[in-house]
């Protein structure tokens, strides 16, 4: 499964934000899709080795759901 970014780019000029303002989210919230993206591909190629039970797919999981797992 893979996330790809909305286009939000026809709220610039959007009165009360600055153009400068949203260029920066926008630009965030594309690091954050991309990178969303990566940990997915690496969960996924990490679940089809068989390696669920490492400190690297636990912290990953927490990462996406927010939720400790301790």
């Amino acid at each position: 499964m893979s996330y790809s970014a909305t286009d939000y780019s026809g709220l610039i000029g959007m009165a009360g934000f600055s153009d400068t303002l949203l260029k920066n989210h926008f630009t965030l919230y594309q690091g954050y899709v991309t990178n969303t993206n990566k940990v997915l591909d690496t969960l996924d190629a990490m679940l089809k080795e068989g390696k669920t039970a490492t400190q690297n797919t636990r912290n990953s999981k927490e990462g996406l759901d927010g939720n400790s797992t301790e």
